[in-house]
């Protein structure tokens, strides 16, 4: 790095710099090549590759031994014994859930093939009656209120009032409004 200082440096006037990046030369200009040379690089490029891949092709893969898998010939003599059976931990609850499973599903047909009967049954024995007897077919089809005679009048709607309990704030009133229905 160069530094040229002027006399008038001393009397408050500015000091100039050069640097290194101004003395430069330009930058060189890159040789252009022939696209005969550069296309002859190209397929030199493409033949060394294609050699290689015939080269591949004419060796028959081979997996690469990996001792850790070799068993010693004693354990192989005794394989036999060695091994287990391979039995899942949850086997018998899988067991269980399918027999289960089983049932259920035989217990719903059979209870979907009743309702079927049943239904079929009722229609015909009405249709019967249809024919019979129109006042008594009529009747067989009207809703029995005495059917289920049930009313429970027992039910509390109103919290009752805790003669016990004192209010925190004093006495309160009720104001909240009652619409009607």
């Amino acid at each position: 790095m160069t530094k040229v200082n002027f006399v008038g440096a001393l009397n408050g006037h500015r000091n100039i710099t050069t640097t290194a990046v101004l003395m430069a030369e330009p930058p060189k200009k890159k040789k252009k090549l022939d696209i005969v040379i550069l296309k002859m690089r190209h397929e030199r490029k493409i033949r060394k590759l294609e050699k290689a891949i015939r080269k591949l092709k004419k060796t028959p893969k081979q997996l690469k031994p990996i001792d850790e898998y070799a068993l010693p010939p004693a354990v192989l003599k005794e394989i036999h014994i060695r091994t287990r059976k391979e039995e899942d931990p949850d086997s018998e609850f899988r067991k269980l859930s399918k027999i289960w499973m089983t049932y259920r599903r035989e217990e719903g047909r059979r209870e979907r093939d009743c309702i079927i009967r049943v239904s079929a049954a009722k229609d015909q024995a009405l249709q019967v009656l249809k024919m019979e007897s129109l006042s008594l077919y009529e009747k067989a089809i009207d809703f029995d209120h005495k059917l289920l005679p049930f009313q429970d009048n027992s039910v509390i709607t109103e919290t009752p009032l805790n003669p016990e309990y004192t209010p925190p704030d004093g006495v309160k009133t009720d104001i909240s409004k009652i619409w009607a229905m």
